[in-house]
């Protein structure tokens, strides 16, 4: 029902198996992942600047090496770095209802809207998709009373956090700790030995990359 929303966003591809890039030049994209485990969360470039990306994430700004790959792969952006931003956004109750964190905060984005300033009503949530899902159509979900009752506290927000993830290879990937890896001997970049073999022969140490100078591979 996402897909449906007027919106000029893009994505919605599978977030399992993350097999393709998203385009991202002439549109934002809004994409629902999985962390891990059953932790779900929302990423976008929407509101960002080039090569950043958001991750929007109802349980603070946890993250795994296999879901920077997935993250980077998304925005596949043809630069040295990439910067991956964890805005302050509300946080969950409990630990079951991310998965409805990240569909508000995915509708709020395909709504031209900013989900650091929104707050949800978590306790209406389900009751409030489930009737969506019946309906055929999401319609923004509940806000917080705007005079709320005495000795109630408004919704914990998550600290915004950023880090930086350099981004190597033909792939414009990140050299995850493990993998087998070479380095130039000129330029000191380094490429995944498995995108090489297009470019260099079984055995041989020297080839071309995407500098356009030859290199001489260790």
């Amino acid at each position: 029902m996402l897909s449906v929303v007027p919106t000029l966003t893009q994505g919605f591809v599978q977030s399992i198996a993350m097999l393709s890039a998203v385009p991202t030049l002439a549109h934002g994209f809004v994409q629902i992942v999985n962390l891990k485990d059953n932790h779900w969360v929302t990423v976008s470039n929407l509101h960002c600047q080039v090569g950043t990306v958001k991750q929007y994430d109802s349980s603070g700004h946890d993250t795994t090496p296999e879901f920077l790959l997935h993250l980077i792969s998304l925005l596949s952006f043809p630069g040295t770095s990439v910067s991956a931003e964890w805005p302050a956004v509300q946080q969950q109750k409990g630990g079951t209802d991310c998965g409805m964190s990240a569909i508000s905060n995915c509708l709020t984005l395909c709504r031209d809207e900013e989900p650091s300033m929104a707050r949800y009503r978590q306790k209406s949530m389900t009751k409030h998709i489930f009737s969506c899902f019946q309906a055929g159509h999401l319609a923004p979900f509940p806000s917080p009373d705007s005079s709320p009752r005495p000795g109630s506290r408004p919704p914990k927000v998550s600290t915004p956090y950023t880090t930086e993830v350099s981004v190597h290879c033909f792939c414009w990937k990140y050299v995850r700790e493990g993998k087998e890896v070479a380095r130039c001997r000129r330029c000191s970049k380094h490429f995944h030995v498995s995108c090489l073999s297009h470019v260099v022969k079984p055995g041989c140490q020297v080839g071309f990359h995407s500098c356009f100078t030859r290199c001489s591979l260790l």
